[in-house]
């Protein structure tokens, strides 16, 4: 009582508490491009994707034990973000900012005055007498 059918699944016409698929004029080609392609951008969007059972539990329930009928989870292809467009665009400006910024904290830390290391000496003798 905690679920109710998923999206694409109906209950069975007969009475049952199970839920099945909704019939549809796809190949069984056809729907497994479209979930992989749903769930390729699922772990795109979120670094995960889900596979259902064929339940969804019901907004607002607070319910809890029982059997669990929640989609499973599987981790996304994290290695493929480095390579994206948008992972490629953020290296080029980390590497940008390296580039031309290393020289100018060069300069900065170059003209930076050196303390006299006798002066500190002097004054740390000055402090502790």
């Amino acid at each position: 009582m905690d679920y109710e059918c998923d999206v694409g699944y109906h209950r069975a016409e007969n009475g049952g508490n199970t839920c099945r698929e909704v019939e549809s004029d796809q190949t069984d080609e056809e729907k497994k491009q479209a979930e992989l392609e749903r769930q390729n951008e699922q772990a795109e969007e979120f670094g995960y994707y889900e596979v259902t059972q064929g339940y969804r539990k019901i907004p607002g329930n607070i319910c809890y034990g029982g059997v669990d009928l929640t989609p499973y989870r599987y981790s996304g292809n994290f290695g493929l973000r480095l390579v994206s467009f948008k992972g490629l665009i953020m290296m080029a400006i980390l590497g940008a900012l390296l580039y031309y910024g290393w020289p100018i904290i060069e300069a900065i830390i170059v003209l930076s005055p050196i303390p006299d290391p006798s002066d500190l000496k002097r004054s740390a003798q000055n402090a502790y007498s």
